[in-house]
């Protein structure tokens, strides 16, 4: 950034070109977006599973409390259209505004953790592999070291 006010500085021919001539409102919004650009560049750099885990931390005490705060007959309801969803039902109605942000939480954290879970599935892949791929190595040296023995002996009894 301070390369590039001084290359316009040196480059300025005019009074204007090296002033700041942006209202207060809109260097307020240039500094919101750059605010916000730093922010989604910090999330992006950390991995999925971990966002999601963190999210299913702060978000599942609320989705528990509230759906404990509801009346029995529509925590069942939020419950049966959580399962069902999307699969059996497309667009479940509920009888009130509690029970549909009940809904809209179960259904981010339900997201969270089948991300988390397939975190999980693809590091038991990556190990399984790797220790296949020790194994393999492990016989390939095993059968080199027996046709080296036996060359050996092949030679030693000439």
């Amino acid at each position: 950034m301070e390369e590039t006010n001084s290359a316009k500085l040196e480059n300025a021919s005019t009074v204007e070109e090296v002033l700041d001539t942006r209202t207060p409102e809109e260097i307020e919004k240039d500094l919101l977006e750059q605010e916000h650009r730093a922010a989604i560049d910090a999330v992006s750099k950390r991995p999925v599973e971990e966002i999601a885990a963190q999210f299913f931390a702060i978000v599942y005490p609320m989705f528990r409390a509230k759906l404990q705060g509801l009346m029995a007959k529509d925590a069942k309801q939020v419950i049966d259209a959580l399962i069902a969803f999307p699969i059996e039902m497309q667009n479940p109605t509920f009888r009130n505004e509690v029970s549909e942000q009940v809904f809209s939480l179960g259904t981010r954290l339900l997201d969270a953790k089948f991300i988390m879970q397939q975190a999980v599935e693809l590091d038991k892949t990556i190990q399984a592999e790797k220790q296949e791929s020790s194994n393999t190595e492990a016989v390939q040296d095993v059968l080199n070291a027996v046709e080296t023995n036996f060359e050996q002996g092949e030679n030693a009894n000439g």
